[in-house]
């Protein structure tokens, strides 16, 4: 079978453009967009009520609640970290803790024990519920009696 000559190609080009262009002319020609048109512009009005009908309400922003370090048991509080160290006062069970520090093992956290004396306290870790984490927490020194 013989392939067709350029000009063959050329004309079959043509006809499937013309073909193509017209139809797409004669398609927005015959929209039904194109063949009316409104005489007046459309007015709107305000109706105020429908459109709060028509918005969501907004829920209010939820503010999270702070967790509180708590003591988990009776705790005693001790100078140091470890239980070598002097017991210097105690705390009931569910005490709201203010943590400030940790000791090298993480095992006991410094607590502010006897506001305004200077000195902190020190708790085993292992009993405090909602405690912060250990890796935001400073090391904290010991902090001896005068």
């Amino acid at each position: 079978m013989p392939l067709p000559s350029p000009a063959q190609l050329l004309g079959v080009v043509l006809k499937l453009i013309v073909i193509g262009f017209s139809s797409l002319f004669m398609g927005f020609l015959l929209t039904p967009a194109t063949w009316h048109r409104p005489k007046t512009p459309p007015t709107y009005v305000a109706d105020v009520q429908s459109y709060r009908d028509a918005v969501p309400e907004v829920a209010p922003a939820v503010t999270p609640t702070p967790v509180v370090p708590r003591s988990l048991a009776t705790l005693d509080v001790r100078i140091g970290p470890s239980a070598g160290y002097v017991v210097i006062g105690s705390l009931p069970r569910g005490a709201k803790l203010e943590v400030v520090g940790r000791d090298p093992t993480g095992d006991w956290l410094a607590i502010v024990f006897s506001s305004g004396s200077g000195f902190n306290g020190w708790v085993p870790g292992l009993q405090v519920t909602d405690a912060p984490d250990l890796n935001t927490l400073p090391l904290a020194p010991v902090t001896f009696l005068p």
